[in-house]
């Protein structure tokens, strides 16, 4: 993308509402809008004060301990953004019963940029909150622009991309750092985000996450890819994430789709990397092939259901074959 910004990206690749659409849009997303889906459906605000200075204590030392971590494992994410938002950070107790029964959801904590405010369901656990204190640590608003790690919104150009995609990501760092299992609700979004950190590499990863810079990660990427195949690989990690099963409860068509897309621009961008360090075609063989295990692994983990690894089976043999091509080389899958 060389130095022109996201919002410079061809509008008609990335999501672009009207004025309806995208307000709407900014009032569902908790990572970009105070009270999310607050204001569908109403919210129940515990004013629990006899417990507000023992869970400030808490929360002061969730803090240190969230930044020892990082800093004691060598961890790339910078605390720039984290010290900033520091200054003005917020922790409320909300109770989401009613949001989660009425949108069949199991939210237990958010994080809002806009106000930068965390909200901890009083189920939630101090592991709940250093899920959102990633999410702090990476945003930052800058004029009408939205940045929170790989997430990023223009309220200006009404662009929007990246938020299943980012969540899964922090699903990642949260595993690394903190021994979080990730929670069913992003397990999927996280498969995808661990096989491009395998394309862009661990450091650099980090670092772009903590800076807020998807621009960055577009600029990592596109050597091994399109401009165009880039976005709509992340509008496709969020229908991923949003198509659900049939009434019966069998997957869709439309789920493995979206599905085998995901996996094949990981896929596909992981081969073209090595060409681009010189290995033979034999020797790409040979390390996808070790690959692989990682890749089943990674997926089997998310997706408890044969039928994605079928798909996923057919997918390692296309990714292959567009990118080496059968006819180049002996070594056979």
């Amino acid at each position: 993308m060389g130095d022109r910004s996201i919002d410079q990206v061809n509008p008609n690749t990335v999501y672009v509402f009207d004025d309806l659409d995208f307000d709407m849009h900014l009032k569902r997303d908790y990572d970009f809008k105070r009270c999310n889906s607050f204001e569908l459906f109403p919210v129940i605000k515990y004013l629990m004060s006899h417990k507000k200075e023992r869970f400030r204590e808490r929360y002061n030392r969730m803090i240190m301990e969230f930044e020892d971590k990082l800093i004691s494992d060598g961890s790339n994410l910078s605390l720039d953004y984290f010290h900033d938002n520091l200054e003005t950070l917020n922790v409320s107790y909300y109770n989401f019963w009613f949001y989660n029964r009425m949108s069949d959801s199991n939210v237990l904590g958010s994080y809002s940029l806009l106000e930068n405010e965390i909200y901890i369901d009083k189920k939630g656990s101090l592991r709940i909150l250093a899920h959102e204190l990633l999410h702090v640590l990476g945003s930052k608003i800058d004029g009408p622009e939205y940045k929170s790690g790989f997430h990023y919104a223009n309220a200006k150009d009404r662009i929007h991309l990246g938020k299943y995609f980012n969540e899964g990501y922090v699903e990642v760092l949260a595993d690394r750092y903190f021994g979080m299992r990730s929670t069913p609700a992003y397990a999927k979004d996280k498969v995808f985000a661990t096989l491009i950190e395998d394309v862009v590499g661990r450091e650099k990863m980090e670092e772009l996450y903590s800076h807020g810079d998807i621009e960055g990660l577009f600029d990592e990427l596109l050597p091994y890819t399109t401009e165009d195949k880039l976005v709509n690989f992340f509008k496709d990690v969020e229908k991923n994430h949003k198509l659900k099963s049939d009434k019966d409860g069998y997957t869709t068509k439309e789920q493995l789709q979206a599905f085998a897309r995901c996996e094949n621009f990981c896929l596909e961008c992981w081969l073209q990397k090595q060409k681009h360090e010189g290995l033979s075609d034999t020797e790409i063989g040979k390390k996808y092939f070790s690959y692989l295990d990682r890749v089943y692994e990674k997926t089997a983990q998310a997706y408890n259901n044969s039928l994605y690894l079928e798909v996923l089976t057919r997918v390692v043999k296309i990714s292959y074959a567009n990118v080496v091509g059968e006819e180049k080389s002996n070594y056979k899958l």
